[in-house]
């Protein structure tokens, strides 16, 4: 940010982590939209934007612009609520898949090929929204081409997000919003402060905890050595909170039906409200198809083999046993996560 000192409100959307899963044509037409090839289309991160964007006054005749657009979903949207809409991507695809949703809605919008906010020099708006890639990545600057530019922000997952913060001052009117979300993996923090260093008042002000998908599932490795991501499931994300520090056990709820593997110690909250305690580094929790939550669960009901058990560690006394069933096992597609984050930024006029 720079040039005009503003005092704005800032609110900011939160996620958990959002990974980048590789869209799928079904998820973008129950949205009705549609996506080329290599187009990122709307995720869980988009549903955040969007829910953002339907709290946010929108007048008729409102510059709004788009950073980043993809499908063209949050253009069409801004553009129903009868305000002008400038669309920009730098991917060609994108490009055309924006024009061909805003045409399918008989919307007006007017979508630019470039970089963020070049193709419009010195133009300001009441509304900024952007869904900017932020997900970290071992490869280092983000890639020039591919889908995975998409998604892909260097080794911070900032490359994108820190220019759009310092843009912003430029970008937004008096008493302009700015509406971004991005991940916790990303930097809550970070960016609050990059905002509020340029004259913006930044806060987080939705936030929604979403799986993994397939891309952090992959980093899971890398995240936890760099510090990133401490203690990580190894599967999905089923529980409300995640150990901090050995010493004190986090108490988790398991939200559906394992096995699953958690990294402990953990306190686990059974369906019928027990408590029970894992001391174990790895615990594998399981409802076992009953409504008896596991503590350790040896998947026998799954017909796998059971999970080696630490060194010195005592199975804890169960009084039920799993039953057992020839039924396949079911696993759910992962899909685009982590914690993610919007935020809107909202000016209360020039210093």
């Amino acid at each position: 940010m720079g040039g005009t000192t503003y005092d704005p409100r800032a609110r900011r959307v939160q996620e958990a982590p959002v990974t980048a899963a590789v869209p799928t044509t079904t998820a973008s037409r129950q949205l009705g939209v549609r996506t080329l090839p290599g187009v990122y289309a709307p995720q869980h991160d988009t549903h955040l934007l969007l829910r953002a964007l339907a709290r946010e006054t929108v007048r008729p005749g409102s510059e709004v612009i788009d950073l980043g657009t993809g499908s063209g979903l949050l253009a069409v949207a801004a553009a129903r609520r009868g305000a002008h809409v400038t669309a920009v991507d730098v991917g060609r695809r994108a490009v055309l898949t924006a024009r061909l949703n805003a045409l399918l809605a008989r919307q007006r919008v007017t979508v630019h090929r470039g970089d963020l906010a070049d193709p419009v020099p010195g133009q300001t708006y009441d509304l900024v929204l952007s869904n900017p890639p932020y997900v970290p990545s071992p490869l280092g600057p983000p890639p020039r081409r591919g889908s995975a530019r998409a998604w892909d922000a260097g080794h911070d997952g900032r490359a994108v997000v820190d220019r759009i913060c310092d843009a912003a001052p430029y970008l937004l009117r008096r008493k302009g919003v700015l509406l971004m979300v991005h991940s916790d993996l990303t930097g809550t923090e970070a960016t609050l402060r990059r905002l509020s260093r340029g004259g913006l008042r930044a806060e987080v002000s939705d936030t929604a905890s979403v799986p993994f998908g397939p891309v952090l599932l992959s980093r899971l490795p890398w995240l936890r050595g760099r510090g990133s991501w401490a203690s990580t499931p190894t599967r999905r994300i089923w529980w409300s909170s995640v150990p901090s520090s050995p010493d004190r056990p986090a108490r988790v709820t398991l939200g559906a039906e394992g096995p699953i593997l958690v990294e402990g110690p953990v306190e686990v909250v059974g369906d019928d409200g027990t408590l029970y305690t894992s001391r174990r580094f790895t615990a594998a929790i399981c409802t076992c198809r009953r409504t008896r939550t596991y503590p350790w669960c040896d998947t026998s009901h799954r017909r796998r083999v059971k999970p080696e058990r630490a060194a010195g560690d005592e199975p804890e006394k169960k009084t039920d046993e799993p039953e057992k069933t020839d039924e396949p096992e079911k696993t759910d597609e992962p899909e685009k996560t982590d914690k993610t984050k919007t935020m809107d930024n909202k000016t209360d006029g020039a210093a």
